[in-house]
């Protein structure tokens, strides 16, 4: 319980200073390649992220999904790339290989779809060099670049905002 408590302030202490470093750039480069992150045990339907890579018009290789799960019920029926607390050491190091792999590889955007406090998430974003970064208002308002207030459970809603506010921005 204790390493637990201290395990928890390094991650933290991680995201801070990972958070403190980033310096947002003017890329006014069109959308090609997306990481999406989710809370599995807050968005359990992850197939309906798929109607994004329509919406976005980018190809399929080019959007990944990586989920989050404490529950280990959904560890056994997840079927994607999940990150758990098992695989995330002190100071913020994400010991599994492919998602340490994609997060590390630049991308035009990053979907922070959760809406509560998630270290993993949270670490997960703040280590990504994404050139903009989108997600809900209830979470580290220093991950993103764009906040979107809606429901979590409301994609068309969230994917509507989200596609409005890259064309003004000239994303899309």
């Amino acid at each position: 319980m204790v390493l637990n408590k201290m395990k928890r302030a390094s991650i933290k202490r991680s995201i801070q200073k990972l958070t403190a470093k980033r310096v947002l750039e003017n890329h006014n480069s069109k959308i090609e390649k997306v990481v999406c992150l989710i809370d599995v045990d807050a968005f359990g339907s992850v197939q309906e992220l798929d109607q994004l890579i329509e919406t976005l018009q980018i190809k399929s290789i080019n959007f990944k999904v990586i989920g989050y799960s404490a529950q280990k019920k959904t560890i056994k029926t997840y079927s994607g790339l999940l990150l758990t607390n098992t695989k995330i050491g002190w100071k913020g190091v994400v010991k599994d290989s492919e998602i340490k792999d994609i997060i590390a590889k630049p991308t035009d955007l990053l979907i922070n779809y959760y809406n509560k406090e998630v270290l993993g998430l949270e670490l997960l974003s703040a280590k990504s060099p994404a050139k903009f970064k989108v997600g809900f208002g209830n979470v580290n308002p220093q991950l993103n670049d764009l906040i979107i207030g809606c429901d979590i459970t409301d994609i068309n809603t969230f994917k509507t905002e989200m596609v409005k506010y890259l064309k003004v921005l000239n994303k899309l």
